[in-house]
């Protein structure tokens, strides 16, 4: 079976439509003697004239009017395939997104990646899991693309000062990342139910007057845990430190030795917990941490900005709610 070169059609149907060897040979980018060779070739390997030419006008041969709405049809297949493949070019290789292991407990990182797999097939997701400040150093150094982070942003001058000082800031991040909030969860209280703070769903300042509280250690996030060490002062109780930092480490400690502790939310759903722990609300004080979709600022894989890109629509619905996204600059 004879195949035909798709750049001779294309030749014959700019001719055929412009009736111009100089006006087809200016729209194809290419001179006149070039494109009379490349019609002397395709009539060749046809085996007959398919145009009449004059010093006037380019008419169309019998066989060149039946044969022309196939090189028609196969021209413009070949651009809807041109097309069809630049489109998933576009969208198609490797997306390397770090995932740090804490943030397993929060729902919206599984429907993110889990949905953004399943819309974007031709995108081949790869997840990286690891601690927060060993995928921070792998996204900063190019190494990933993207990272789903659990914390709150500081200024560079101050992360590079805790990280030149060893300080610990696994909640942490520059806040010159790009950066879409995904979802947010409020600081949240567990207490056994014999506590005093088990005795209402929602507690006030007051209620932590002479109570010991356990919580992560302010360097773990300063601006979420530093803050209510300092709350915990002022209402009259005390903070009880802790080494341990991961939810399940403070989930068990409250279990253990039956003092209360707070941490960022929804560590009382986690399956088989007895029902002797209670959750409750803090008022007077606003805190809470976020999950974002962190990346570098500037140029971007096709793959990256589809991310970004389903990244905020996921969000959209719920930010406004739920006071997502509030004060940060948006990805441009």
């Amino acid at each position: 079976m004879r195949s035909f070169d798709i750049k001779l059609l294309r030749a014959f149907v700019e001719v055929a439509r412009t009736r111009s060897f100089t006006e087809a040979a200016v729209r194809l980018a290419i001179s006149r003697p070039a494109l009379s060779l490349q019609l002397i070739k395709l009539e060749g390997q046809i085996g007959f004239p398919l145009l009449m030419r004059s010093t006037r006008s380019v008419t169309l041969t019998e066989e060149g009017a039946r044969l022309l709405p196939f090189a028609q049809r196969v021209v413009a297949d070949n651009a809807l395939l041109a097309t069809e493949v630049q489109r998933m070019q576009a969208g198609s290789g490797a997306l390397r997104v770090g995932v740090a292991l804490h943030t397993s407990r929060w729902s919206m990182r599984n429907l993110l990646l889990d949905e953004f797999a399943e819309r974007h097939p031709a995108i081949r997701l790869q997840v990286k899991t690891d601690l927060q400040q060993n995928l921070l150093t792998a996204l900063e150094s190019g190494k990933i693309d993207a990272m789903l982070f659990g914390g709150l942003p500081t200024t560079r001058a101050d992360f590079d000062r805790r990280d030149a000082e060893r300080l610990r800031s696994e909640g942490l991040f520059p806040d010159d990342l790009a950066q879409v909030v995904i979802d947010r969860i409020d600081l949240e209280l567990l207490a056994p139910v014999e506590s005093p703070l088990a005795r209402s769903d929602r507690i006030d300042a007051s209620a932590f007057r002479g109570q010991t509280i356990a919580l992560p250690h302010p360097d773990n996030c300063p601006p979420l845990y530093g803050r209510f060490a300092a709350f915990v002062a002022a209402a009259g109780g005390m903070a009880e430190m802790l080494s341990d930092h991961d939810a399940y480490s403070i989930d068990q400690y409250c279990h253990r030795r039956r003092l209360p502790v707070v941490w960022v939310g929804r560590l009382h759903a986690e399956p088989g917990n007895v029902s002797d722990i209670v959750s409750r609300t803090i008022e007077d004080i606003d805190l809470h941490c976020d999950l974002t979709l962190l990346s570098r600022s500037g140029d971007r894989t096709p793959a990256l900005r589809t991310l970004i890109d389903f990244a905020h629509r996921l969000t959209q619905g719920r930010s406004a709610a739920a006071g997502i996204g509030k004060g940060l600059q948006p990805i441009v």
